[in-house]
């Protein structure tokens, strides 16, 4: 019987959900403004991003990462709908967010962006 080759397993490279944000949104930049689909695609890869940034990171790295992805989306959300930008697609996608048994609303954020806005001299109704 012959012997099968060895091989060595392989390692998981760890995986940065803020990072992965900012090149999305990069690559998502044009001339004009940011096409939302990659917003949207980011927003529903939060949950995979937690499990996968806290299982090949150390834990408190991994959900460092992951938090700080999910703020960078926030804070973009908001200021899309403070610029009056945001996409109802895009809002729908925001308020689909689910982690585990926790929802996170991310309307409410925006629902009181424009009251932030206000105060932050951006505009608004």
């Amino acid at each position: 019987m012959a012997d099968l080759p060895q091989s060595t397993p392989s390692v998981a490279q760890p995986t940065d959900y803020s990072h992965f944000v900012l090149q999305a949104v990069k690559t998502g930049s044009k001339e004009g403004g940011l096409d939302q689909a990659v917003v949207r695609t980011a927003l529903s890869l939060c949950a995979s991003f937690l499990i996968t940034d806290t299982s090949t990171n150390e834990m408190t790295r991994g959900s460092q990462t992951w938090f700080t992805g999910l703020n960078q989306l926030v804070d973009l959300l908001v200021a899309l709908h403070a610029r009056d930008e945001l996409e109802v697609d895009t809002f729908n996608a925001a308020s689909k967010v689910r982690v585990g048994p926790c929802v996170f609303f991310l309307p409410h954020f925006v629902r009181h962006a424009q009251s932030a806005g206000r105060l932050l001299g951006l505009g608004g109704a």
